[in-house]
């Protein structure tokens, strides 16, 4: 009968013991410095989101229909209004406020004209680079045309807002 490990059986025990101890390590460091473009992916995705929501919810804030060309396009302080709110709400990307935003051309469903296809870019900073990040949606027209004849639109903002 054998009492206590032969050197191989502890030699083989310590390799095993520092290959998984040297695989956690890895695995640690590896998320810690992948997971820092997550943060400004979730954040510059969560903007955008937001973006999207406000829009479809209360497109009368942003476009208006111009009878003249028969088209759809935003008001001229939408940009404005939008990154107000932004800032309003206390959006950042990494604790920054450091973005912009693009408003492209609004453009009508061509199979269903009640619908328009409005498109938005998030401009933001990745180490010192310039990232673009877009997103489509599609709301409704009816909203918009019924306000036209409307003098006061109801116009639902948060209480300490300072946007009129």
């Amino acid at each position: 009968m054998k009492k206590g490990l032969t050197i191989v059986e502890v030699a083989i025990s310590f390799t095993v013991a520092l290959t998984l101890l040297l695989s956690l390590y890895a695995i640690v460091y590896w998320g810690t410095r992948v997971s820092n473009i997550n943060k400004y992916y979730i954040d510059a995705n969560n903007i955008l989101i937001f973006l999207v929501n406000e829009i479809q919810n209360r497109p009368y804030l942003y476009i208006v229909f111009d009878p003249s060309t028969n088209s759809f396009k935003y008001k001229q302080d939408a940009k404005e209004i939008l990154l107000g709110k932004l800032k309003l709400y206390n959006y950042k990307i990494n604790g920054k406020e450091d973005f912009d935003i693009e408003l492209h051309e609004i453009r009508q469903d061509p199979t269903i004209n009640t619908l328009v296809i409005i498109e938005i870019s998030l401009l933001w900073k990745y180490q010192n680079k310039n990232q673009k990040t877009n997103i489509t949606c599609i709301t409704s027209t009816f909203e918009i045309r019924d306000l036209i004849n409307s003098s006061d639109p109801i116009i639902p903002l948060p209480p300490n807002s300072d946007i009129n």
